[in-house]
């Protein structure tokens, strides 16, 4: 089962291949557009554990994620959904430092920046964006959602369900790296 996940983020980080590893906390998301990893300072402080299914090549995986935000900065851990660590990343507003286990995992600032994609407020999301537009669609028609589009491609999708994060779950597309991740959170998904 570990091999089994560890093969399949293995794959994710090949087909997103994102990756910029020149040591700064900047990396280019599938689809072009580069994203700066940005201060947590103005961001209200959370806590949460979600699990994580990613989809690509008709493969499905799941990972258990601890994600945690305050002033001091961003953490996450990936776990098998028997508890054994995968991964676990930090940037300390800073400086990124990522541990995977065994040898190469994701690239550790495309999968932060994913997490604020995702998550931040869009104003922090269009500080750190370079090459692409983040649009916001709030309306009643539609479900909520956020996109990342450059030259009218949708680069980023994330559909959000149960309200915004992080207490709500969400889907997030990849459509340049076939790539989607179905994020559920367990600490409200327990409460049901």
């Amino acid at each position: 089962m570990r091999r089994l996940l560890l093969t399949g983020m293995l794959a994710v980080a090949l087909l997103v291949a994102g990756c910029d590893d020149d040591g700064s906390s900047c990396t280019t998301l599938p689809g072009g557009p580069r994203y700066c990893l940005q201060t947590t300072d103005s961001i209200v402080p959370f806590d949460v554990q979600q699990k994580v299914d990613v989809s690509f090549d008709s493969r499905r995986e799941t990972m258990i994620a601890q994600l945690e935000a305050d002033a001091g900065g961003i953490r996450f851990a990936g776990m098998t959904p028997f508890g054994q660590k995968l991964l676990q990343v930090s940037f300390d507003n800073r400086d990124v430092t990522a541990e995977t286990f065994p040898g190469k995992g994701p690239d550790p600032v495309l999968l932060l920046a994913l997490v604020q994609v995702a998550t931040w407020p869009a104003e922090h999301v269009r500080a750190g964006l370079d090459g692409a537009e983040v649009i916001d669609d709030d309306s009643n028609d539609a479900p909520a959602q956020r996109r990342l589009v450059k030259d009218g491609k949708d680069i980023v999708v994330i559909r959000y369900t149960r309200g915004r994060p992080p207490a709500g779950d969400m889907l997030i597309l990849l459509p340049a790296a076939g790539v989607e991740f179905s994020i559920t959170n367990l600490d409200i998904a327990a409460t049901r």
